[in-house]
């Protein structure tokens, strides 16, 4: 059971990988892969981490 849950699991990940290489490949072309691939990571990155911000509380919300 817990073996099927993790093959699960690793294909996901091995499905998010290859989709975001190939949306990566899609959009920018061959020319400079690498580059284009460091970009569109960092840009990645950036929208996960403003996504996984904390909200500040209300103001008066007692906290």
């Amino acid at each position: 059971m817990i073996a099927t849950v993790i093959s699960f699991i690793v294909r996901l990940a091995v499905l998010g990988v290859f989709a975001f290489l190939f949306v990566v490949l899609y959009e920018h072309g061959p020319a400079d892969y690498l580059g284009n691939l460091t970009k569109e990571f960092g840009s990645l990155m950036s929208a996960a981490n403003t996504t996984m911000a904390p909200v500040p509380l209300p103001a008066g919300s007692g906290k």
